[in-house]
This record gives C-alpha cells, structure tokens and sequence, in this order.
C-alpha cells in the first residue's frame, strides 16, 4: 500500500455496502480499509487513522451513537444507513459529529458525492489539529521558548564581557569597540523581542492604545520604503508601490498600521533571493481597503499556512531558518484583529507569496 495516500474507513458489516464503495474510493485515491464490526472498526481507526470513515450505526455488537462516542472527534464520519433515518434521529447524530449522510439504494454516484462534499471539510479538520497541535505545544512549553530565545544573546554578551576583561586596551581599542557593538545589538534584538511580548500582551489584555486618524496610503508606503531603503538595497530586490487614486483615506491607527506593513516588507526581504521584486499596493472595494504586499521568493508550503500566525512559528525550508522570533506575523494578526479587519494570505513554494490586509470600510 501507498502510505502517502490517505485512508477511508469503512465500518459496515454489508458486503454489498463495502463492495460498492471499495472501487469508488480507490479511483478517489483513497486507501480502503474495511471493518464488519465496531470493534474491529476501532482498531482499524487507531491503525491507519482515516481521513473519512463511513460509519453504520446498525452495527450487530455496538451501537454506532456509541462507536461515535469511541471515535476521536476530529474525524470526518459520514453516516451509511439501510433506511431512511427520523429527523429526529438525523438531528442525534449531527449532534454528535456526524458530518453527512448516505441512504438506500447506495450508488457509486452517492458515495461519490458524499465523498467530494467531505474533502473541503477534511482540509479545514487537518489544518485544525495542526494549528492545535502546535498551540498546545506552545502552551506546555512557553516558558522553555522564552528562556531559550533570551538566554543566546544574553550568553554571547556574557562572553564579549570575558573577552573585554582580557583585552589591552592601549592595542586593541578597534576589538574592544567592535565587542561593544556586537553586545549592544545583541541587547538590542533583546530588547526588541522583549517589546513583541508585551506588545502582543497588551492587545490580548485590550491595553494597547490606538490612535485612529486618516491615513494617506501612498504616504504611508513612502515612509516605509524609505525606512527599509538600506535594506532593500543590501538585497539586491526592486521595490514598487502602486496606488489606487481614488482609494479613499484609511482611517485607522498609523503607528500599529506602518509597524504591520514594516513587518510584512521586512519579511519579504528575509525570503525573496537578490534580484527579486517586492511590490507594495493599495485598493478598494465595496467592503474594504486592501493593502497587499507581494513577493517573488521562496513561498510557503501549503501546510505552513496554518500555522504562520501561531506565536514563535516559522516557515523555514530545507531545515534553514531566516533570523527572527517568529511573532511578527502574530503581532501583524492581533493588530488586524484590533481594526475588525482580516490578514490572508496566498502563497506558492518557488514562487512567492501575497500577504493581504483587508480593512472594513466604514
């Protein structure tokens, strides 16, 4: 068997049942594994932890609102019944996870529906348990992420401070002062990682205190190149700017707004190899103010996505990790969230990424 196909679990102990479906779901490109009780359905389940599972709940050994029970509720279950079920009974059962439902005659044609209907469902379950895997991660281990991320810069200055001991300093001026710029950027990234905390604390907490006014677009993107001018130049990238002319004012607040578009700027330099492109844009539509920011670099794999806005996550590839503290795009998430608005994001490995933000207007 392919391992990297997924599996569909059939938990049904009608032969006729099984037989139609097998050749269904395999042309789907499932992994068919078949159970005729709910006993042996469990061990199934734990086995080749299906993506699908249609589920009897006639079963002769186990009622299937039990099995149901029994069975992890992130699973995508849809119920495969000789008869047409109550409403009532339909009711019961999407109360307790069930997802949809088939009924005599079964055909392949349902079971093919019920299938393509199930697949969007089962990408949102999987990129769940991913993000709650990971936030659960997060949760258990904070403490261990904080002292880790404060105790290397804290170590190194530690070390330039052992080095300075040592030194002469009526021959070695030029090393003592490049030690002191080494520590005091240390300290600084300190500082500024320290800041990201409280920041994202404050927001949580409903203290961060913005200042709503009307922003110029186009002046703002002007303030934001120019700040990252040495950057953009250090990296060999051409960055554009290109404004709707009848986009109207952006009322909302500056500071947390410029800091947002900094951070996903400063991203895109992190990720997009010399030569690159970065373009910045601003439009509109009935419902919102858009401002996007585009890249041509490495991209995000479609199982990152999920997970970019997590705290201290970050997407790095081949086992290579830009420098960061993965609480940029938290902080970017949080402060959207604080306008009403939305941050999304379209993105292809090796070919870039569009980060947009997306406030209401009005």
């Amino acid at each position: 068997m392919n391992a990297a196909l997924p599996y569909v679990l059939i938990i049904n102990a009608d032969e006729k049942f099984q037989g139609t479906c097998r050749p269904v779901l395999k042309s789907l490109g499932y992994q068919v594994a078949q159970a005729h009780s709910a006993h042996d359905g469990l061990a199934l389940a734990v086995k080749t932890d299906p993506q699908i599972i249609f589920l009897d709940r006639k079963l002769p050994d186990m009622s299937g609102n039990v099995l149901m029970g029994k069975i992890a509720s992130d699973r995508n279950v849809i119920i495969a019944t000789g008869y047409d079920e109550s409403a009532s009974e339909l009711a019961e059962a999407m109360r307790m996870g069930i997802f949809d439902s088939v009924f005599c005659p079964i055909t392949p044609e349902k079971i093919r529906a019920a299938v393509n209907r199930s697949r969007g469902f089962a990408k949102d379950l999987h990129r769940k348990r991913s993000v709650d895997k990971y936030r659960n991660c997060y949760e258990k281990n904070f403490i261990t992420f904080v002292c880790h991320e404060l105790r290397s810069p804290l170590t190194a200055v530690q070390q330039y401070m052992e080095v300075l001991k040592e030194l002469d300093l009526s021959e070695d001026q030029d090393k003592f002062i490049d030690i002191l710029i080494r520590s005091e950027k240390r300290l600084g990234n300190m500082h500024g990682l320290i800041d990201s905390w409280l920041n994202l604390s404050r927001i949580e907490a409903g203290n961060f205190i913005m200042d709503y006014s009307q922003i110029n677009l186009k002046d703002l993107f002007s303030d934001v190149i120019s700040d990252l001018e040495p950057e953009i130049r250090a990296h060999s990238l051409t960055c554009t700017c290109i404004a709707d002319d009848a986009c109207p004012p952006l009322t909302a607040d500056r500071e947390s707004v410029y800091r947002v578009v900094v951070n996903l700027v400063g991203n895109a330099l992190k990720y997009t190899p010399s030569g690159g492109n970065i373009e910045l844009r601003c439009g509109y539509d009935d419902n919102y103010i858009n401002i996007s920011v585009t890249d041509t670099g490495q991209g995000i794999e479609a199982d990152k996505l999920s997970l970019i806005f997590e705290p201290f996550f970050r997407a790095g590839r081949n086992g290579s990790f830009p420098k960061g503290y993965g609480l940029g795009l938290t902080f970017c998430k949080k402060i959207m969230d604080a306008h009403n608005g939305l941050i999304t994001v379209i993105s292809e490995p090796g070919k870039g990424s569009v980060f947009t933000l997306k406030f209401p207007v009005g």
